[in-house]
């Protein structure tokens, strides 16, 4: 069906050209929470979204931001206003993990 997204939201106008449907509010959207701990968060979320919005069901995409993770990479502003603490995002039907890696070990060769 398509996503309930934000007008203001960066990644609408492309996943649009990309022939996702995207409305402010969808009546009965899933709200999934994303924990999103990719560096530079904002620009992976397309990556995110586009499954999302290619399910059978309108999805309402809830940023969830970790106060123990510290975003250096991603953009402050986007983070304050898409994002939320776990506290504040409010009753979800799932919940999804970047699980992005953390750390990087040197392998011996």
């Amino acid at each position: 069906m398509g996503l309930s997204l934000p007008e203001a939201h960066p990644a609408r106008a492309l996943l649009q050209q990309r022939g996702i449907a995207c409305l402010g509010s969808a009546p009965r959207a899933l709200r999934i929470g994303i924990i999103n701990l990719m560096p530079s968060a904002e620009a992976y979320e397309p990556m995110l979204l586009e499954p999302l919005g290619s399910t059978p069901h309108w999805v309402e995409p809830v940023w969830i931001r970790l106060a123990s993770h510290g975003y250096q990479s991603s953009d402050a502003a986007h983070l304050a206003r898409f994002y939320r603490g776990i506290a504040g995002a409010g009753a979800r039907r799932g919940l999804m993990d970047t699980r992005a890696p953390l750390e990087e070990r040197a392998v011996d060769q």
